[in-house]
């Protein structure tokens, strides 16, 4: 039968109406799940709020070391990061 050309369209075309998986979450996009993103919206400076978005997302890298300098040990700073060690 495959070599009928009306089975020939059907097995050609199957595959190619499949719409693409969508994600579920926007953990893959972001890299960080909803409970880190509240902790650091908690924080005291929009530049800490900044790099704790960055540093727990997929940019960490590149936002980790200003994050642990500007923010980590900064007294104001302690409800984000009582959140995130939760």
């Amino acid at each position: 039968m495959p070599h009928d050309k009306l089975w020939q369209c059907f097995l050609t075309n199957a595959d190619s109406n499949k719409p693409e998986p969508k994600s579920v979450s926007r953990l893959d996009n972001l890299g960080m799940d909803s409970a880190k993103l509240q902790c650091c919206f908690r924080a005291a400076t929009m530049t800490c709020q900044r790099l704790c978005i960055k540093t727990y997302s997929n940019e960490w890298e590149e936002t980790w070391g200003d994050f642990d300098r500007q923010c980590q040990y900064q007294l104001a700073e302690s409800p984000m990061l009582r959140c995130l060690a939760e």
